[in-house]
């Protein structure tokens, strides 16, 4: 997969099964290490993992077989790196094996517009800590 964005991004939405995590573990990063005012604002994704069968969500397993908690909490980790906190986390409809999350990339010593309409609404900015059940 290829990622060209444009030079203002100010959200990514995906659900490309399983392959979010080329875009959120290579991708991502690469921008990031080239010019951080690259990456988008916001990016609302499905996050499948090894537990997804081939047969139930179309997500191919060799794509996520090695996605287990380990490598979620190590995404979470390399998310928080790059600036981005957790602003929801909520189950697939029925798909056991994902979960849809919505991230916003916010310097906690800033005092953006986003951050402060986030904070202004009651939204709890919490730093990305990965996977923690429901």
């Amino acid at each position: 997969l290829q990622l060209k964005l444009p030079r203002r991004v100010d959200l990514l939405k995906m659900d490309i099964a399983g392959h979010e995590w080329d875009i959120l573990e290579n991708k991502l990063p690469a921008l990031w290490k080239e010019d951080d005012a690259l990456l988008p604002d916001l990016i609302s994704f499905k996050l499948h993992t090894k537990y997804a069968s081939d047969n139930q969500t179309n997500v191919p397993q060799k794509v996520v077989k090695d996605k287990g908690r380990d490598k979620v909490d190590d995404l979470f980790l390399l998310l928080s790196e790059m600036g981005y906190y957790v602003l929801s986390k909520n189950k697939s409809g029925n798909d056991p094996a994902s979960r849809e999350f919505v991230v916003a990339r916010l310097n906690p010593k800033s005092t953006s517009t986003l951050r402060r309409q986030l904070m202004d609404h009651g939204c709890k900015l919490s730093v990305v800590g990965g996977w923690s059940g429901d």
